[in-house]
């Protein structure tokens, strides 16, 4: 497999999926998959609808390089 200079960004609030976006570039193997996680405590997320991230209620960020033939 090759990369295809691409990553996707999960998000999730709660136990709760939040939705995907796509981005350019790849991402260190130390910010991959659920282990490479961060948290966003503020600030907002636009996907289908605008997601609020709080203290009491953070926005998980996963990461995953895109890999193709």
């Amino acid at each position: 497999m090759k990369t295809l200079n691409k990553h996707i960004q999960e998000y999730y609030q709660g136990n709760k999926f939040l939705g995907t976006t796509t981005h350019e570039g790849e991402v260190p193997q130390n910010q991959v998959g659920y282990y490479g996680r961060t948290f966003m405590t503020d600030g907002t997320v636009r996907l289908k609808r605008v997601h609020k991230a709080s203290k009491q209620t953070p926005i998980e960020v996963v990461r995953y390089n895109l890999q193709g033939r």
